[in-house]
């Protein structure tokens, strides 16, 4: 009888209508917590991925100040290169220019001669040398040799003298022909 009272003044219709607006609220709470829960990783992942661009923005930032270092480096290199290789060629040039005069010397001295000083002047094209011969033949012999060569023009004896040791000290000034220096 209930059942019927209720069904007579409408309250059934309240309880069903009430159930249905609960279920309609509650799908809307679901709905708008859903709504909030993907907003929520949204932004998450936006923050996420920001942090991770940064950190990757940094390390490319770093790389590209390491890879100017380098190409700075480098480029000081390259522009000091032709520098550094005048240096060298200058430095090989005198090497063998005196490896060139010290072959002939070489090839221009008796074994029983030895030179204690020798002076260059390349623009007199002179050659000074104080030498030391075992005796006064010895001397005569490398004196002899000098006048053969042909790259010398003429030379001249300044002093002959005998040391304490018995060995025969002389001074020879050789003035070279004008083309020896250029050979060289």
């Amino acid at each position: 009888m209930n059942e019927q009272l209720s069904k007579n003044f409408g309250f059934g219709q309240i309880k069903r209508e009430s159930g249905i607006l609960n279920n309609l609220q509650l799908k809307t709470k679901i709905s708008f917590v859903l709504l909030i829960f993907v907003l929520f990783l949204g932004i998450g992942s936006l923050i996420v991925n920001k942090i991770f661009e940064l950190k990757t923005s940094n390390s490319l930032n770093r790389q590209i100040d390491l890879n100017k270092q380098r190409l700075f480096s480098l480029e000081n290199n390259i522009l000091n290169f032709p520098k550094q290789k005048d240096k060298a060629q200058e430095l090989l040039n005198s090497h063998i220019y005196f490896s060139k005069i010290f072959d002939f010397f070489r090839e221009n001295t008796i074994k029983t001669v030895f030179y204690e000083k020798i002076s260059i002047n390349a623009e007199d094209r002179t050659l000074n040398l104080e030498a030391i011969a075992l005796s006064f033949e010895e001397a005569a012999k490398q004196l002899a040799l000098i006048k053969s060569i042909k790259e010398v023009d003429n030379f001249e004896v300044n002093s002959v003298s005998l040391n304490k040791d018995g060995k025969i000290n002389f001074f020879i000034k050789i003035k070279l022909k004008d083309n020896f220096f250029n050979n060289i």
